[in-house]
Formats: C-alpha cells, structure tokens, sequence
C-alpha cells in the first residue's frame, strides 16, 4: 500500500478521538462516570453480554497476531435477532440503537464492504477505451450490475457499522485503482468514497436504511454515484437498487436485489435503466438482468442482458461510431472461486482486511483496518470483540454528547448544486473530477459530499 492518498494533509482534532477508539488502551481504563457506565449497561442489555472490564480486555493488536483464526462461537442467531428485534417490526434497525453481538458480524465494516463495488473495476477500464458515448454508457451499466456478483448466500452476517469519522484506503494492484472513504455522518449514516484510476474517477455517497419484516430485511442504501472519464469527458449518474434479505430468522438464508438502476450521461442526455428482477414469493428468478442504452432520442441501441451472479453480455442493435450491429461480447464473467471460510468471503474480499505490519506505519489512525473489535473478531475471539464494540459504542455516544459545534467531515465537504439540491459528500483532490463537478448546477437530484484539498 502507499502513504495515505491524502498526506499531506493535516489531520484535525476529530483524529485525536479516532485513535482513542482505535488503539490506546490509557483513556479506556480510566473511570469514565457514572453516566457513561449507564449507557455502557444499556448496551449490554441489547446484546446480551455482561459488563466489560477494562482490565480483562486485550488491547495490543500484535499480542494477537499468531492467536488461529477460529470462527466464533454463534449460538442461535436466528433466536437472539428474534428476541432483539421483535419490537422494531416495520422500523429503521440502523437508526434504532439497537447493539448486537459481535458473534454476528463479519469482521468488515460498512466502509470495507463498499469497496467490494471496485472488484470488477477492469470494466471501467474498458469503458474508457470506448469510443462511442454509448458504448461506454453500456458498459457502465455492466459495472454497475457488477457490483452485486459478490453477493453469496453464504454470507449470513452484517458489517460493523462505521464509527463517525472513520476512514478506510485501498489500493488495487491489479490496476493501480485507488479507493479512499469517510462516514461523514452518523445520524443519518451516511458514508462518502472517492476511487481514482488513471483513466476514470468514481465516487459515491451512501445514507443506508433498513426496514425489518419480520422474517426479512429491506435494505436500502439510497447510493448515488458518479462516473467521470477526463479524456472524453463523459459523465455518469446512477443510483442503487434495493435489496431484500430473506429468511434471517427462520429458514434458508438468501438474498435478492431489485429494482431499476437508472442510468445517465449527463454531457449527452443518453441514458440506460437497468431492470434487476425481483423472486416474489420464490428463488430463482432473481438474478435476471435486462436493459437497452437509449440514445438522445430515446431509440434502442445496445442490450444488455443476463444475470448479475454469473453473466453479462451487450448485443448493439444498431451502428455505433465504435461497434456495428449484431456484435455482441460479454462484457462480465463471474469467476466462482474457493471461499475463504469461516465468513465464506472471496479472495479479493478478504484482501480488504489485510494489514501487513508495513502498512501500519502508514495508513491513518482511523482506517477501518486498526477497530479492535473488527480484529479480535478476525481473530476467533467474539466475546472479547463484543466488549470492545460495547466500548467503543460508548464512548462514540459520550462524545457526541459533549460535542459543542457540528461534526466537520475531516477528508470531505459537504457541497450543494443549488440551494434546493439534497448534500453530497466529495473528496476534494487535483483530480478533474472536482472541476467538473462543480460545473454540474442543473439537477436537484446529482448534488451531494465533496475530498477537502
């Protein structure tokens, strides 16, 4: 990995709070009041574990370097959700302040997750070699669709939820795809990412919402993104479809994702909405996927068609400037690889938690990477991850509590189009995207969070 993308920047006093969270183990055995020792044993009442001491905890990551990486012990989750969150039928469980064991986590958090949307980035890579503004409007899509291949039935459990201000960077060596986030906001939860090639910029924002059915989970990550491509000058706009956890209480475990992901190129008016098909009452039939890129004139040119956890494939209908009609490709092939158990996470997945003792040194004190809990759950070791969650947790309320001033975003800003426009988090750096972005005053709706310089 290289030095943090953004070095040369000074970190603020929010960091100083992050670390605390992190790594230091001075300020958590100290007596922290008898308010904060309430919250403490409110939390434990919602995850069902007993108080935690301070003094029993680990808190040196490298003491546990070499401990096996055992998965840990579960119980019945479908039992334990039920007696959770039987009250917040039909509610947001994100916004509820509910504390679950860490035992039903995988040791990733939200931030991490999201940066499993770049796995298939070599897409965009061929989109940028693309001449035709249509073509390459087709294979966004295919990018976009993409991103779901990672989905596996197999993966029965959440992700950390990012504490306020933490970061996590990547670097992809397959291409030297750069991928840098922040949650910006806790309350809504809202989390910013920044990637940067050399031939294309993608960013998005992301305000997750849940909705519990009862035997079910609505997930809703409102996400919208941008594509830029410097050289040609193209633009995207999308946003995400929903997606619905089955069977979470009783029965077998599996996922689906629905909806249209609409699609547009905001310098030439072309757009492609990509229908996702919903199962309804039965599986099977959720993974089919169709769509046709229109041109200006809302005419047919390209399909795109087949299924978002194995293949995608573009046929052109008509002539473009850069195919003839009745080429077709496939365009995405997904690689069915060895998972990597105890979570079932695939190679490029488990690549997001790695941390050599030569990135230490380097990347910053917030990084998803250094969470305690995240890595005493890695580790095998749930109990003591569950505490260290308590704890954190705690002390992130306590903070907002005595916090006098609004949180400021420390690698974001917030930036608006036009007074009526929603927020939007973005990375303010050198690169074109920024410039470009700023130029976009005429939709409401593609405004959001800016990297600061």
């Amino acid at each position: 990995l290289p030095p943090p993308l953004f070095s040369s920047l000074t970190c603020v006093t929010p960091m100083s709070f992050l670390k605390s969270l992190w790594s230091s183990s001075d300020d958590l055995k100290k007596d922290e009041g008898k308010e904060k020792q309430k919250e403490a044993e409110a939390a434990a009442v919602a995850d069902g574990e007993g108080d935690a001491d301070d003094e029993s905890l680990e808190t040196d990551p490298d003491a546990i370097a070499d401990l096996p990486n055992k998965p840990p012990e579960e119980g019945s989750i479908g039992s334990v959700l039920w007696s959770i969150l039987s009250s917040k039928m039909g509610g947001d469980v994100m916004s509820s302040g509910i504390s679950l064991p860490a035992y039903m986590y995988e040791p990733l958090t939200i931030l991490q997750r999201t940066c499993e949307c770049i796995e298939n980035n070599y897409i965009l890579d061929e989109a940028a070699k693309q001449t035709d503004s249509l073509d390459r409007l087709a294979y966004v899509a295919a990018f976009a669709v993409s991103a779901y291949s990672g989905t596996s039935n197999l993966r029965t459990k959440t992700n950390f939820n990012p504490i306020l201000g933490e970061t996590f960077e990547y670097l992809d060596e397959r291409n030297g795809t750069k991928y840098f986030g922040e949650q910006v906001s806790h309350h809504p939860p809202i989390c910013a990412f920044h990637v940067t090639n050399k031939d294309w910029v993608f960013y998005q924002n992301s305000a997750t919402t849940t909705k519990f059915m009862g035997n079910s989970l609505d997930i809703d990550t409102h996400g919208r993104s941008h594509i830029f491509f410097p050289e040609s000058g193209d633009h995207f706009y999308f946003t995400n479809p929903c997606t619905r956890v089955h069977n979470i209480i009783v029965g077998s475990f599996w996922v689906e994702h629905y909806g249209d992901i609409s699609i547009e190129n905001i310098k030439t008016g072309e757009t492609m909405v990509v229908s996702l098909k919903k199962a309804g009452l039965f599986q099977g039939t959720q993974y089919g996927v169709s769509a046709y890129a229109l041109d200006s004139n809302k005419k047919k040119r390209i399909k795109l068609s087949g299924k978002w956890n194995d293949t995608l494939s573009l046929e052109w209908l008509a002539d473009t400037t850069g195919k003839s009609a009745k080429t077709k490709i496939e365009v995405f092939k997904n690689v069915i690889e060895p998972l990597v158990e105890p979570y079932y996470l695939n190679k490029f997945t488990t690549s997001l938690y790695d941390f050599p003792a030569d990135c230490k040194s380097l990347l910053l004190p917030s990084d998803s990477r250094r969470r305690l809990d995240r890595i005493f759950l890695q580790k095998g070791q749930a109990n003591t991850a569950t505490k260290w969650k308590r704890k954190i947790e705690s002390k992130q309320r306590s903070d907002r509590k005595a916090r006098t001033d609004p949180w400021k975003p420390v690698w974001f800003v917030k930036v608006t189009a036009d007074q009526s426009s929603e927020d939007f988090a973005k990375l303010l750096s050198n690169s074109e995207a920024v410039d470009e972005y700023a130029a976009l005053k005429d939709d409401s709706n593609k405004a959001s969070f800016q990297v600061r310089s």
